[in-house]
């Protein structure tokens, strides 16, 4: 097996021309092609700086960030004239037509056989991750061989116009809304099947909170909802849906009958619909409710598949959504000498568990210890390891100064959205009592924003 690939400069001038023009090309390859695998030397800094730039700002640079890249290095004058030439040549001699002639074999081949020599590079680096590498290595292969079967240029062309709208239509009914009024319509209408949502936010801003506020809307709306706590009890938790729901402090609730016929009567609305909520904690308790054991471990992922295996076999629960509170808290598959791989494989892992359940996965995340009271958290503020943000499909963050806890008020920052926009800010008023977030301004005055976005 070659040492490096004897990459035609056809191939490598469309493959950079994809990089550079198609965001989601990008991100399809961005941890698996390297600059070391173009041979010609403009290819490689052309395709390191695209990469780079994605990584950090998760867009695509422009023509000026590279002329701007390229003068601030004080390289020669005359090199970088030669450089911008190229690159304003490449944008336009490849087509699309001669992309999709061209990749489909290409990857399909040339993909499997630099993730054998990557493996072998991988295994010979003794750090001591280097399964869960190889792994990741060949889940990105996959998606090459999938994205090539796919043709995905072809939807480029008036002929899969029809089958673009009727997706769009079932990926439009299919999506859950988070119950967060105005965050809904700048992501789509709600969370999709197989896609991960990350609600960061400080210490005891309220993170739990809003997992109980998305599962307790989406149970009104006749949803099953499977609720995964690890820190807390499922008594605590469902204390807190019986106030969601109920939309009285639970203290109010259980200490007047009217309140508990009241909340039956819910609940049996809930139930008529075909929605439920089921919590596990993975704590065990003995005949007066009291905690008997508790896991020696953290949970992992593996765990809540477990669940959901056994929930379907035994008792025919199927759930539409789960959600994780929270998923710094769970264990990885096997140790890591750096923990920073552990939170990796465990965010990745939700996703796949979401993708293979087809369910949408809610979960929370911390920020640092710095970010408490910033104005805006956004996604250099996570905690621990930066590639939650990437693997994630929706990230809110929760933002709240001192002034505004004081008056109860919290802000929810969209600060990423993988399939539309980002960076809006909507205005919350907490209600804690009853795990509920109720928006400041009006559905009317929300749709008018979202025309503006």
């Amino acid at each position: 097996m070659p040492e490096k690939f004897d990459f035609s400069t056809g191939y490598e001038r469309a493959i950079v021309s994809a990089l550079f023009r198609y965001e989601s090309f990008t991100k399809t390859f961005l941890n698996l092609i390297e600059p070391d695998l173009f041979n010609d030397p403009i290819h490689r800094e052309i395709v390191g700086y695209t990469i780079s730039f994605a990584r950090r700002y998760n867009t695509l640079p422009q023509f000026s960030d590279f002329e701007n890249e390229w003068r601030g290095t004080g390289g020669n004058e005359l090199k970088v004239l030669e450089r911008l030439r190229l690159l304003r040549k490449l944008k336009v001699k490849d087509r699309l037509q001669a992309l999709s002639d061209n990749l489909t074999g290409f990857f399909r081949m040339r993909a499997v056989e630099d993730g054998l020599r990557k493996s072998r590079e991988i295994m010979a680096d003794n750090r001591g991750d280097e399964v869960e590498r190889v792994l990741d290595l060949f889940e990105g292969v996959k998606q090459i061989g999938d994205m090539a079967e796919s043709e995905p240029l072809a939807l480029m062309t008036e002929a899969g116009l029809a089958e673009r709208v009727t997706w769009h239509n079932k990926e439009r009914h299919r999506r859950h809304r988070t119950g967060f009024v105005g965050i809904d319509k700048f992501i789509r209408g709600g969370v999709d099947q197989g896609e991960l949502l990350v609600i960061i936010g400080g210490t005891n801003i309220g993170k739990s909170h809003a997992g109980v506020h998305c599962g307790a809307a989406c149970a009104l709306r006749g949803l099953k909802v499977i609720h995964f706590s690890v820190e807390m009890s499922r008594f605590q938790i469902a204390r807190r849906y019986d106030a969601r729901i109920g939309m009285k402090a639970a203290e109010r609730i259980y200490g007047q009958d009217m309140g508990l016929r009241t909340l039956g009567k819910k609940y049996g609305k809930i139930l008529a619909k075909g929605g439920s909520v089921l919590i596990e904690d993975f704590k065990k308790y003995d005949e007066r409710g009291r905690m008997s054991d508790v896991l020696a471990r953290r949970p992992k992922v593996s765990d809540l598949k477990s669940v959901l295996v056994r929930l379907e076999a035994s008792t025919g629960f199927i759930p539409d959504i789960a959600i994780v509170d929270m998923a710094d808290h769970l264990g990885a598959e096997r140790t890591y000498t750096d923990e920073r791989f552990a939170t990796s494989e465990v965010y990745a892992s939700l996703r796949r568990l979401g993708g293979e359940f087809g369910l949408p996965v809610i979960t929370m995340s911390h920020i640092t210890r710095s970010s408490q009271r910033s104005n805006i958290v956004d996604l250099t503020d996570i905690s621990e390891d930066i590639n939650k943000a990437r693997i994630a499909d929706i990230i809110l963050a929760l933002c709240q100064t001192r002034k505004e806890e004081e008056r109860g008020v919290l802000r929810v920052h969209v600060a990423k959205n993988r399939e539309g926009p980002k960076g809006q800010v909507v205005e919350y008023m907490t209600e804690f009592a009853h795990s509920y977030f109720r928006p400041m301004i009006s559905v009317m005055e929300i749709d008018m924003t979202t025309q503006l976005v």
